[in-house]
């Protein structure tokens, strides 16, 4: 059969599972706080189940564990199940919720917990330019940890990653009528001092206070064109400033300030997600080149990160006798906005091109126009 497949077919079988599959199959399990605990049999639900010392009435514990890389954690309700696998070699583990993949590719913790019925949390990796981020030798997170959350409702995380002043050593949420309360430490926790407060229903992708790229995102900042294109990490849009028709920016869902704090799923689709916005906007424009820019220091302050995806055109090289990144001061200087017009009809043919993957007959940007 082979280990591999030995691995995808337990995994299979655990997302289906239920606790009390779990405690009869011999999985060593775990107290759960939310329910009594009682007498050894009290696990002993299915005739097949091993005696053992811990578990709650009706339905076993919410945590079980096989071997030191595998562990399974159910909701409060027992709907919802996360499955972790650890790399032995790396310490890495992999997470399914439900039986899908969560954060792949992402450097997370062997274990995790459920608030409620709702949302799963997972210590990730912390970011590397913390000034006190440390690394020991089998530690996946750092001294210095990010927090995945996973909304099991709405099917989507959202990965919390400290700032400088934020020193998440021992980082912990709370659920609290309609907040998820964001704690540094367990002695922040106790003292309720949270360095964050998370409207429940904005948990996930919500957007950094002040922020015109997450404002641009959340549709609280208006956005001519509209989203040309969105994937699970990554949102492209219409430049708003004045780089002319057919301008992309292509940026981080999340409120992110620093390359080296990509998460690894979001590094791994930026390359070919740049390729195919850059062959799109060769496709519909026609330039001689197109630029894929990534400045992101707005008033010398970092900003949330954004990549600029800019056909170059012969006529606007003339008109402002420049190129390359003279271009774009020219363009910055000379303060010249595309027509909403404009930008509305080349957003769509992007979107043509895109869901199309081939070029789109007859559909071209022409010297700042949309034209046959």
């Amino acid at each position: 059969m082979g280990e591999d497949a030995y691995w995808t077919h337990l995994l299979d079988l655990l997302s289906r599972a239920s606790p009390r599959d779990c405690a009869a199959a011999g999985l060593g399990c775990t107290r759960r706080t939310d329910r009594a605990c009682g007498a050894p049999g009290i696990c002993a639900l299915d005739p097949v189940a091993p005696a053992r010392g811990e578990g709650p009435v009706a339905g076993a514990c919410g945590g079980f564990h096989g071997e030191a890389r595998l562990r399974v954690e159910f909701s409060a309700d027992d709907r919802h199940r996360a499955v972790f696998l650890r790399d032995e070699r790396t310490g890495v583990a992999r997470l399914w919720v439900d039986g899908e993949p969560v954060a792949e590719g992402g450097a997370l913790d062997a274990w995790g917990y459920w608030l409620g019925d709702r949302h799963l949390v997972v210590r990730a990796e912390g970011p590397p330019g913390h000034p006190r981020q440390q690394w020991f030798p089998g530690s996946v997170t750092g001294s210095i940890a990010s927090l995945l959350i996973h909304d099991v409702l709405r099917q989507r995380s959202r990965v919390l990653v400290p700032t400088d002043t934020e020193n998440w050593t021992e980082p912990q949420v709370a659920l609290e009528s309609d907040e998820l309360r964001v704690y540094p430490d367990s002695s922040a926790r106790t003292a309720d001092a949270p360095d964050r407060v998370l409207d429940v229903e904005e948990s996930v992708d919500a957007p950094e206070p002040g922020c015109m790229a997450c404002g641009l995102v959340a549709g609280t900042v208006p956005l001519p064109g509209g989203v040309v294109l969105r994937t699970a990490h990554w949102i492209a849009e219409h430049c708003v400033g004045p780089l002319g028709a057919g301008t992309l920016v292509v940026k981080p869902l999340r409120h992110v300030l620093h390359m080296a704090d990509l998460t690894a799923p979001e590094s791994a689709e930026l390359g070919p997600l740049l390729r195919r916005l850059s062959t799109a906007v060769t496709e519909v424009t026609r330039p001689e080149q197109v630029y894929v820019c990534q400045w992101s220091h707005a008033g010398a302050v970092p900003d949330h990160i954004h990549f600029v995806v800019q056909p170059a055109r012969r006529e606007d090289m003339d008109r402002y006798d420049a190129y390359g990144p003279g271009l774009q001061m020219a363009m910055f200087r000379a303060d010249r906005y595309p027509d909403e017009t404009e930008v509305n009809a080349v957003c769509d043919a992007l979107r043509a091109a895109l869901a199309a993957g081939v070029r789109v007959p007859g559909s071209r940007v022409t010297g700042g126009t949309v034209g046959g």
